[in-house]
């Protein structure tokens, strides 16, 4: 059996090549580059996981009628006024599910309280980034992971962030 190798001077002038040659091809210098605003967005993704993750307005629309909801009326109106948190990337509507309860699909007790402090100092996606990093208020734990079981705590943090953004 025979098989074809380069002779060595070949394979030393190419190695020279590729170490000479800035733009020669390397295995991960093509990778793409993640901005700003993408690595925000894979943080959220990151952070929102252990309370329910996020999901595309038209999967949780899918999920709505799934529970035997008439329709997404009632949705649609939370997000055009603001009642839920709903951010856009990528040209795509995301909804973090820790703010519905999922076998009822309704909001959670004391959530639009807590959004009604935050909604008149945040736009919709500082408000998802709000929800979605450690507070101080709530012993480093993240509003979103505190959700369920101190609702009235995010409440006194809301408040405070409300009180913080207005000076």
């Amino acid at each position: 059996m025979h098989t074809a190798t380069a002779p060595p001077e070949d394979i030393s002038a190419l190695g020279h090549a590729l170490r000479s040659n800035a733009n020669a091809y390397h295995p991960f210098a093509h990778q793409p580059q993640i901005g700003p605003p993408d690595r925000q967005f894979i943080e959220m993704l990151d952070a929102y996981r252990e309370s329910g993750g996020l999901m595309r307005l038209p999967e949780l629309a899918s999920l709505w009628h799934g529970h035997g909801l008439s329709g997404t009326r009632r949705l649609a109106h939370w997000i055009q006024n603001r009642k839920v948190i709903c951010f856009d990337w990528g040209s795509t509507l995301w909804l973090p599910m820790v703010q519905f309860n999922r076998s009822t699909m309704t909001l959670l007790p004391g959530f639009e309280d807590i959004l009604a402090e935050l909604v008149t100092v945040f736009n919709d996606s500082d408000l998802a980034q709000w929800f979605s990093v450690p507070n101080t208020w709530l012993a480093g734990r993240s509003p979103a992971d505190a959700l369920a079981s101190a609702a009235p705590e995010v409440l006194l943090a809301a408040r405070a962030e409300r009180h913080n953004s207005a000076q």
